[in-house]
């Protein structure tokens, strides 16, 4: 008997190590799935109430106007505070931004306007650590700075939206163009009539699309909240949703590939076609069909 129970030991050992590998595994593809973050040592956090509060001192504020033709993509990049952005019928793109702290010089971080090859790029440049500002928006480093930087922006029909920040919620309403969204500690919440991505590592992800067809794959990541997802009813895709400890739900009728846990849906929607993943570690992820076919879209 002791033979007995000194095998299923190890089998029920074996079993948990390999449980635990997994879970390593894939936070670390979760996390490799977010935006290249830019490294952030010390940098304090704060809710969009602390912009209400009297005792943070307010910098110099930014505007900035302009047109971009329909299929340009217009990037908005931070790293500490918020952004809200919201689908507007004017046909000039309107970014304002908010600079506020406790403890650092709001000034010291410059906001800067730059031509990219798809559009315009507008990135908070913070200051390193020796009080140079960062010459790279993507790849920047600073230490122990608690300026917040909070944008609002109005984006035309027609334009493409980028939004990445680090520590701060995405906040993107009724857009009429395609949306890539990504933060590190925020929760990301977008509506559009176009498509779009989402990734973040802690905060749920909510989000409504109102295009059923797309080329490259789109994907919806975070490891430390759920997934809420609106499709049209005539997308077709193939898709692959799991959770760690969260169940899956969808409205699509999905045919199945492999076998069914209340913790994974692996299969195609409608005939099949362009990828469609969803991933989280601790959170549900439901996805709803809006009721839209192609043709109410036409």
């Amino acid at each position: 008997m002791s033979n007995r129970w000194s095998s299923q030991g190890r089998e029920g050992l074996a079993g948990s190590l390999l449980v635990i590998a997994i879970g390593l595994l894939t936070l670390g593809l979760f996390v490799m799935a977010v935006m290249a973050t830019p490294r952030v040592e010390a940098a304090s956090r704060h809710s969009h109430d602390s912009y209400r509060s009297d005792d943070r001192r307010q910098g110099d504020s930014f505007h900035w106007d302009g047109r971009l033709a329909r299929g340009r993509t217009l990037e908005i990049r931070g790293i500490n505070g918020p952004i809200q952005v919201e689908g507007t019928s004017g046909s000039d793109v309107v970014v304002d931004a908010e600079k506020r702290a406790r403890k650092s010089d709001p000034d010291e971080v410059k906001i800067d306007v730059e031509q990219t090859r798809d559009g315009v790029r507008i990135c908070a440049r913070y200051p390193r650590r020796d009080g140079s500002l960062n010459d790279d928006c993507e790849n920047q480093q600073t230490y122990n700075n608690d300026v917040e930087v909070r944008y609002l922006v109005k984006v035309p029909t027609g334009v493409n939206l980028a939004a990445r920040t680090v520590n701060g919620r995405v906040e993107v309403h009724d857009l009429h163009g395609d949306v890539e969204a990504a933060t590190v500690n925020g929760s990301i919440e977008l509506s559009t009539s176009g498509i779009a991505t989402a990734n973040t590592v802690n905060g749920s992800i909510r989000a409504s699309i109102g295009e059923g067809d797309w080329e490259d794959g789109l994907e919806f990541r975070t490891v430390n909240g759920s997934i809420d997802l609106t499709m049209p009813g005539s997308v077709n895709a193939n898709l692959k949703a799991r959770s760690m400890n969260g169940q899956v739900n969808s409205d699509f009728p999905i045919t199945t590939s492999g076998r069914i846990t209340s913790h994974r849906l692996i299969g195609t929607i409608g005939e099949g076609g362009p990828s469609l993943q969803l991933g989280t570690i601790n959170g549900g992820i439901d996805l709803h069909s809006s009721g839209r076919t192609r043709r109410d879209r036409d």
